[in-house]
């Protein structure tokens, strides 16, 4: 009886102390509610994009940010394009073409796939997922196939621009987030 006693004791402590612990991320600032605005995303590898010059049907198409964080454009060398959004990658190209290719360029670029976010841990198929704006924490554990059965489901740790943050399952994703869904102890 007494060795049942201390089991259980022990137990009973080891319960308080590890729901804190459950994804690891107790100590960790909240994520906030992020929103995904196209003016001040920064664009990176992966992203692909639309790209339309007026008038000159060779030069629009589809341009992907190639893992040097470049993009190609026919005739022309590559434009650097990770860290700047939109707004500036268009401003860049547009000056770029207007050094000595096209006259006065009329460029548009529109984003037509984001880079996607990842979810790793207690899921069924961990991996890479296409990012679609305002996906959240349970939409993303649902395209990986939902939890396994050890799965702590109260919180989680997402990785955003190399800082950990802590999330519930309505906590908004942006391109590149990393989730972690940890193991629960009981």
């Amino acid at each position: 009886m007494c060795a049942f006693i201390y089991r259980l004791v022990v137990v009973l402590a080891l319960v308080s102390v590890l729901p804190a612990c459950g994804a690891g991320g107790g100590n960790l600032p909240p994520l906030g509610s992020a929103v995904l605005d196209d003016a001040s995303y920064k664009l990176g590898p992966g992203d692909k994009l639309s790209l339309i010059v007026f008038g000159v049907k060779d030069l629009s198409g589809e341009v992907e940010v190639a893992a040097e964080g470049t993009i190609a454009l026919p005739l022309v060398d590559n434009v650097k394009a990770a860290g700047l959004t939109v707004d500036e990658l268009t401003q860049s190209v547009r000056q770029t073409l207007m050094a000595g290719y096209v006259r006065d360029p009329k460029v548009t670029l529109q984003i037509i796939k984001y880079r996607p976010f990842f979810i790793l841990g207690e899921v069924k198929t961990p991996g890479g997922y296409p990012y679609v704006p305002g996906i959240t924490v349970t939409k993303g554990v649902v395209l990986a196939g939902g939890y396994t059965p050890r799965a702590y489901k109260d919180e989680f740790v997402v990785t955003r621009g190399g800082a950990k943050f802590r999330a519930d399952q309505d906590s908004k994703l942006l391109p590149d987030d990393v989730v972690n869904v940890d193991e629960r102890y009981f």
